[in-house]
């Protein structure tokens, strides 16, 4: 079952990277043994771009990502 998390956003902007002023659209998927999470991210320069952070099974909790 779904719980929002109390200290969104999982994945906040962060200055000088591609996602400096938008971060959304998540979605999650299990692949060959690892979670990935692919979001779009737009920064400074107007361009959205697609970003990817994954995670083992052992370690998976929604939050954390590499």
């Amino acid at each position: 079952q779904f719980k929002r998390y109390e200290n969104n956003p999982v994945i906040p902007r962060t200055p000088h990277t591609f996602y400096s002023i938008y971060s959304a659209n998540p979605d999650v998927i299990f692949f060959k043994g690892k979670y990935h999470l692919y979001f779009r991210g737009q920064g400074a320069e107007g361009h959205d771009q697609i970003g990817v952070a994954y995670a083992s099974p052992e370690k998976f909790n929604g939050i954390h990502w590499e």
